[in-house]
C-alpha cells in the first residue's frame, strides 16, 4: 500500500473523530499493550515504561521507549513511534519488529506530515484522530 492509499485508509478509521469505537473493548486493549511493553522491556530493558493512565484520547496507552513514546491507538491495531527520528535506524527497526509481532500495525510519524515535524498539532488533525488527546 502507498502511503497516500494508507494516509486515506487512516483518515476513514474514525471519520466522526470519536474517542473510541461503539465496540471497543478498553480492558482487552489494555492487557494487550501489556503484552506489548513486556515484550519491549525484554527487548530494550528497564527504562521502558508503560502509562496505562491515559484518559480523554483517541489512544488508550503510551510505552516509553527513551527517547520516544509508543502509542495505541483505539482504532485497531495501530501504534505510532512519537519521536521515533530520535531513535538510531536499528533501535526504531527493532522496536517496529516488535510492535508488528505482537499483532499491531505501525503507523510511520512521518505520514502525518510536517505539522508533526515541528510538533504543532491542531484539533481534528489524522494524528489527533487515532493517538492523542481530544
Amino acid at each position: 500500500m502507498s502511503d497516500l492509499e494508507f494516509i486515506a485508509f487512516l483518515a476513514s478509521v474514525n471519520p466522526k473523530f470519536s474517542e473510541h469505537p461503539a465496540s471497543w473493548n478498553r480492558e482487552l486493549a489494555l492487557l494487550r499493550a501489556k503484552q506489548l511493553f513486556h515484550s519491549l522491556r525484554d527487548g530494550f530493558g528497564d527504562a521502558v515504561l508503560f502509562d496505562e493512565n491515559v484518559q480523554d484520547a483517541t489512544y488508550h496507552a503510551g510505552i516509553f521507549v527513551p527517547p520516544t513514546e509508543v502509542r495505541l491507538s483505539n482504532f485497531g491495531c495501530l501504534v505510532t513511534i512519537v519521536g521515533e527520528e530520535l531513535l538510531k535506524r536499528e533501535v526504531n527497526d527493532r522496536v517496529i519488529q516488535i510492535v508488528e509481532c505482537c499483532g499491531y500495525t505501525h503507523v510511520p510519524f512521518r505520514l502525518f506530515g510536517e505539522p508533526f515535524v515541528t510538533r504543532e498539532r491542531f484539533n481534528g488533525d489524522l494524528f489527533n484522530q487515532l493517538f492523542d488527546y481530544v
